[in-house]
């Protein structure tokens, strides 16, 4: 049967390309297609090597940062906040969360931000407008993008796909862009094998790969077959990712 797009549109799936490779041609991280046989890709970038079958992950939230604002009033566009060595835009596409005021407690998204200037200082230009006063003692915690820099999956962080083909970003020094697979029928890595057998639900764990799901930790999918993969295997899996 063909394999056709019900949405979007893409590349090769199979393809993971470096930064100066048809750049202006690749597709936003985070644009999401979906074939009729119901697999769902997201497209994300990397700055490691990673394993085919490997689950990938989302960058962690930075640790909450505690009364670094500098005071921004309803409607303003922007918020000031003092992040040591933040780069140009290491934020964009995430989002920033009051966790601690007298009166906002919202959630923004990041639409770009500065590098960290002479005083420690970033700006963060939000999408819409502040809609309540935030004070210099306000506390707030930024989650990245998960589609930038994503990472091997560890039993900490929250999974966001499974590579298609191996990426080598560490090894050859550019950023790596490539497609991940979400949902449907797909093929992942094995942590541990004992157990695991057709219908038994996975969880992620360490170093990219999968184990028999207990409640603790992310689920990802149900097997499809797996009582004879071995460690660090791959096995047939559908995929049920965010």
């Amino acid at each position: 049967m063909k394999q056709s797009l019900t949405s979007g549109n893409i590349y090769d799936v199979f393809d993971t390309q470096s930064q100066e490779y048809r750049l202006h041609r690749l597709p936003e991280a985070g644009r999401r297609i979906q074939f009729d046989d119901g697999r769902e890709f997201v497209f994300v970038n990397t700055a490691v090597n990673v394993a085919a079958g490997q689950l990938v992950g989302a960058p962690n939230a930075i640790a909450e940062l505690e009364g670094k604002f500098t005071v921004a009033s309803v409607g303003d566009e922007t918020i000031t906040i003092t992040i040591v060595g933040a780069t140009a835009n290491l934020y964009a596409g995430g989002y920033i969360v009051i966790t601690e005021s007298s009166g906002n407690k919202s959630t923004y998204y990041i639409m770009s931000n500065t590098a960290s200037d002479g005083s420690n200082n970033v700006i963060l230009r939000i999408a819409g407008r502040v809609s309540a006063a935030i004070a210099a003692a306000d506390d707030a915690i930024i989650v990245p993008s998960r589609y930038n820099s994503v990472i091997v999956n560890t039993a900490t962080t929250d999974p966001v796909g499974v590579a298609l083909v191996a990426s080598t970003a560490a090894t050859d020094g550019y950023t790596n862009y490539l497609w991940v697979q979400t949902k449907g029928v797909g093929g992942v890595v094995v942590a541990t094998a004992a157990g695991l057998t057709k219908g038994v639900g996975a969880m992620a764990a360490a170093a990219g790969s999968v184990a028999i799901a207990n409640g603790t930790l992310p689920f990802i999918g149900t097997m499809l077959a797996a009582s004879a993969v071995s460690n660090s295997d791959v096995a047939p899996i559908m995929l049920r990712l965010p």
